[in-house]
């Protein structure tokens, strides 16, 4: 038993996120709204850590280094930038996620 590297946690989040699409693609009797809406409260459960497979995770905003200036000259809010994680998740979630449910990882 070890710790899980980069990779395996999010092999095992995407894997994750699979199961809940199949779950809601095969929900009979819902509205195509209500089984997106389905599973995307059953993905925030999952980053709240309201599962038992997954721990909750640190959802926090990472804007590009220019985003601030150019918002700034467009009259328009921007985004706080946060401190670097470790252990930061983000960068190709959704390619790795369509690769796993593709079956082509």
């Amino acid at each position: 038993m070890a710790e899980l590297d980069l990779d395996e946690c999010k092999k095992r989040m995407l894997e994750r996120f699979k199961i809940i699409v199949k779950y809601w693609v095969n929900e009979g009797g819902m509205s195509v709204e209500e089984k997106v809406r389905g599973a995307v409260f059953s993905v925030l459960a999952e980053l709240d850590g309201e599962s038992s497979d997954l721990p909750a995770f640190i959802v926090a905003p990472r804007p590009h280094p220019d985003a601030m200036q150019y918002r700034k000259n467009k009259g328009k809010d921007w985004w706080p930038e946060t401190p670097d994680v470790e252990t930061d998740l983000a960068g190709n979630l959704h390619h790795q996620f369509a690769e796993i449910y593709d079956g082509t990882e």
